[in-house]
């Protein structure tokens, strides 16, 4: 498994293309189920919830599919 994320690593770097999950991404939200990571905290979760996937996915992963969210958005208060 690690070698294929490598491999996928290594060849995403070279095409300048690497980004990774995190909540700067459209798909990206914070989980809805309370410590579902087992962090019970919002400055130390390590799960994402990924609306593309529609299941979770560790924070700051490799991700080929990242779209960053526009600026226009309204931001929750």
């Amino acid at each position: 498994m690690y070698s294929v994320l490598r491999t996928i690593y290594r060849k995403e770097l070279k095409k300048g293309m690497l980004n990774f999950c995190d909540l700067m991404c459209e798909y990206a939200e914070h989980p809805k189920e309370t410590a579902v990571d087992g962090s019970g905290s919002c400055r130390t979760f390590v799960a994402i919830y990924c609306n593309l996937k529609k299941s979770l996915v560790h924070k700051n992963m490799p991700c080929g599919l990242k779209i960053l969210k526009s600026h226009d958005m309204k931001r929750n208060g």
